[in-house]
This record gives C-alpha cells, structure tokens and sequence, in this order.
C-alpha cells in the first residue's frame, strides 16, 4: 500500500515518455543542421533516450526510426548510430536473445548490406571506404554477441526458423529456411563460429542450409518438365527458375 503513491507519478512520467517517443517516430529525420550532421543528432538522440522510461513498444519504435535513417547518413555516420543502437534496445530487454533484440541484429545486418545504394550511403565513395563503414558496422554486432552469447544463440536458432528472423524486407510468410541469406549475415555468422559456444549452434545451420541448396539443385535437375522447357534444362537456367 506504500507504494501506491509512487506508482501514480512513475505512471505518469512513462506515458509521457512514451508519448514524446511516438511523436518523434511520426516525424522524418531531419536534414543536417550546421556544425551538426544528421549521424550525430540520430546517435545523440539514441543516447539521450537509453536512460529514458519507456515502455517496449515506444522503445523499439525509436530503434525502427533510427534504423530508418540510416538509409540518409553518410557512410562515416553508420557505424557510430548502430552502436548506440545496439546499447538502445537492451536498456529494455536486459541481457539475452529478445525478440526485439533478435530482429535488430538482422535488420542492421540487412543495413549492412544496402550501404552505398541510398542517397547519402556513399554513391561515388571508394570502395575501400564503403568495405571500412560495412566492416565496421560488422564488428559492432559480432561485439554484442560475444558480450551477450544468449543474444547471439537466440539469433541463430530464429535464422533456422522458416522464414528466419531476415529484418527487412522479411521473407514472405511459409519462406524456406534460408530465404533470410546475405553477405553481411554470412559475414557475421563466420566470425561467430569461433566462439565455443556458438561454433556447433552455427555449423549446424551453415550445414543445414548447404544441404538444403543441394536437395533444392538435386530436384531441379530431376524435373522431367523442366529438361523439357526449350532453353532451360537441367543446367544453371533452371536452377535459376
């Protein structure tokens, strides 16, 4: 009954919380102002509200809009806005494989992977440029996963779930496992095979998805229709299809 009293104002202090967070969602990130590029007032922002009460819906909202601009950030701006990401969710979820938190690793890999396609992601930028900002974004989730082995074991065992735990664009819904496959997943998942504790976790799933792309080219080539599709075949067009 003591505690009663404080419940209220605490209440209180999160709905609004909350609501502050909402609205800055419903807003496009600002261009950058001078002496202040838009990076830095994301990765400020993200820092700013870490300590901030708000409830997991609101929280992983924030961490969606951040993600979202990542797609307008110079490629030096990148890394440092997925690190505060990284420190974002957990001030929530705590320690251990959330589902938020599993989702975030997929998503900032999928980031990963589109750097220099957006508009301010680097377009004329040397290559060895875009593989540092890329290499770097990498070896922040490899990071936290080794800081947080329970995170990084609930994110392999999501990645072999049907339609695994992509992060956007996600497969379609029934997608074969696999369908969630790129360079900067496969990056991530190597450097995680050294960990002891994930090194059989991982290897299971690597071997799981070799086996499947042999099953899947083994019934291509024995596709009676297939063989008779005039330009297909058995060869590397009909795997294709």
């Amino acid at each position: 009954a003591g505690a009663e009293p404080a419940a209220g104002p605490r209440a209180g202090a999160r709905a609004f919380c909350d609501a502050v967070a909402r609205r800055l969602c419903a807003c496009a990130p600002a261009g950058a102002n001078a002496g202040s590029p838009l990076g830095g007032q994301v990765g400020a922002l993200l820092s700013a509200l870490r300590g901030v009460p708000l409830s997991p819906g609101p929280r992983r909202a924030v961490a969606g809009w951040a993600l979202g601009a990542l797609g307008g950030l110079g490629l030096d701006e990148v890394p440092p806005v997925v690190y505060q990401l990284l420190l974002f969710l957990p001030a929530a979820e705590g320690r251990g494989g959330g589902a938020a938190r599993v989702e975030l690793l997929s998503r900032i890999c999928r980031a990963a992977d589109a750097l220099g396609e957006g508009p301010g992601g680097g377009g004329g930028e040397p290559p060895a440029t875009l593989s540092a900002a890329r290499g770097t974004v990498l070896l922040h989730v490899v990071t936290a996963v080794r800081q947080d082995p329970d995170l990084g074991l609930a994110w392999v065992r999501a990645l072999g779930q049907p339609g695994g735990a992509g992060g956007g664009p996600l497969p379609a819904p029934g997608a074969a496992p696999g369908a969630w496959v790129s360079p900067a997943h496969l990056a991530v998942l190597a450097a995680l095979s050294a960990s002891q504790r994930l090194r059989q976790p991982v290897g299971d799933l690597l071997k799981g998805l070799i086996r499947r792309a042999y099953a899947e080219r083994q019934r291509l080539e024995g596709s009676l229709w297939l063989a008779d599709v005039p330009g297909l075949g058995a060869g590397d067009e009909a795997r294709e299809v």
